[in-house]
């Protein structure tokens, strides 16, 4: 799942691109994408002609993100959630014969330049129209803290960490305490801290504490300069990879010698995630 460098890394691709473009069309191939069904999706049905009608000649003045979601704001305030969940991504093209050569294109926007596709070969993403930024508030409501917001600080970030009662793995996962980390940087993250995926969030120290706090900022950071980590489907919407994956320490690599310590990574089901630590480091 594409998560907070992913995301940041498409949007910062398509504000380059987007912004002052007029959307002239919009085909859905795929109802389901953009119909109120399923989670997060319940609060606003929608049929393909209404879809149709709200992008219809709308011109776009942002790309923004929280947490793990891309909104595409018109100049009316109106706004597009993307959500990729699995393996959802944004493609943009130049002409039309560059659409047709392109697979599981379920969402097509034909704009002055180009054309913006929504892409998704498991199909669990999403893309819901919003009326205002305000019709946001309960979809994001029980989000955490951004981590490269100004309400990121250590103290609430301790304090919020510490009333949990689960694992951390589980607690960075749900989004609730700080938002943006997957099965990706959370075990990235965990690693950098020294710390066990598996350990009580309520039994972290001071010193430990510290470091997941500065290796979220830290590893998010870098992920994000390298256009993020772009593994299997997922790409950006230029086309490009990212880069990150050069730089994993533990995630996709159990039963690999830990490039701290040479010790064996372990690999076992944690939150319902694959989860990778160095017993040895990690305590």
């Amino acid at each position: 799942m594409p998560e907070l460098p992913e995301v940041e890394s498409v949007r910062r691709v398509l504000q380059k691109q987007l912004p002052g473009q007029t959307v002239r069309a919009t085909e859905v191939y795929l109802p389901k994408i953009i119909a109120g069904k399923g989670a997060n999706r319940k609060h606003l049905p929608v049929d393909v002609t209404a879809f149709q009608e709200f992008c219809r000649n709308k011109q776009i003045s942002k790309i923004s993100r929280r947490a793990k979601n891309l909104l595409l704001t018109f100049t009316d305030e109106s706004l597009l959630l993307i959500h990729f969940k699995m393996s959802g991504q944004l493609l943009w093209v130049n002409t039309k014969e560059a659409v047709s050569g392109e697979k599981y294109v379920h969402v097509l926007w034909e704009l002055d330049k180009g054309y913006l596709l929504y892409k998704d070969l498991r199909q669990f993403g999403y893309v819901l129209p919003y009326p205002s930024s305000a019709a946001l508030r309960e979809h994001f409501a029980d989000l955490g803290m951004e981590p490269f917001g100004v309400e990121y600080e250590y103290a609430t970030f301790a304090a919020r960490l510490k009333k949990k009662q689960g694992v951390l793995k589980k607690v960075f996962l749900d989004q609730s305490v700080v938002v943006g980390l997957g099965n990706i940087y959370a075990d990235e993250v965990c690693h950098y801290a020294r710390v066990k995926p598996t350990r009580k969030a309520a039994t972290l120290k001071k010193k430990e504490l510290e470091d997941l706090y500065r290796g979220i900022r830290e590893i998010l950071s870098t992920s994000i300069s390298v256009g993020g980590t772009t593994k299997y489907t997922h790409t950006l919407p230029d086309g490009e990879q990212g880069r990150y994956k050069d730089f994993l320490q533990v995630y996709g690599r159990g039963g690999e010698k830990c490039f701290r310590d040479g010790n064996p990574l372990t690999k076992a089901q944690v939150a319902g995630r694959t989860t990778v630590w160095c017993e040895k480091c990690q305590k």
